[in-house]
């Protein structure tokens, strides 16, 4: 439970950061937890008070925090090989990703939107793989360097 709230206040946290780098851009002198532009944003703008909107965001922010950090879990699975944990994270992650980042209002309704948010994804992913895979791999080197001395 202490990894849930973990995880739901750190996507709080980057979700609210990044609508502070972006609200200048799209929000005309405005401070918007979305794009007020995007069809989500004119949406959730039209139907709802901007406390209300911004709550929601909250929440999705948080969502999406849970869901990365419940899905890192699947790398303590030791049974598994690398290739078959990477592939299960990244469906996984990626399904539940989608719905998310469209109720954030981070991808429009749109089948190029979705390709581009497809491959800026799997960039990303890509990225964040090798990080944490050399990252790994230097701590086990640690590790054995330790266990040889002794």
């Amino acid at each position: 439970m202490k990894n849930i709230r973990k995880s739901f206040s750190f996507g709080i946290l980057m979700g609210l950061t990044l609508s502070i780098i972006f609200s200048p851009i799209f929000g005309r002198g405005h401070y918007y937890p979305l794009s007020p532009s995007s069809t989500i944003g004119e949406w959730y703008f039209t139907h709802f008070s901007e406390p209300i909107v911004m709550l929601m965001m909250v929440v999705i922010w948080g969502i999406i925090g849970v869901l990365f950090g419940q899905t890192s879990r699947i790398f303590e699975e030791t049974d598994w090989s690398i290739t078959r944990m990477t592939l299960t994270h990244f469906v996984i992650t990626y399904i539940g990703f989608v719905p998310l980042a469209t109720l954030a209002g981070w991808l429009p309704f749109r089948l190029g939107g979705l390709l581009s948010f497809t491959i800026i994804f799997i960039m990303i992913y890509i990225i964040v793989w090798i990080c944490n895979y050399k990252s790994s791999k230097k701590m086990i080197k640690q590790i054995n360097q330790q266990i040889k001395k002794r």
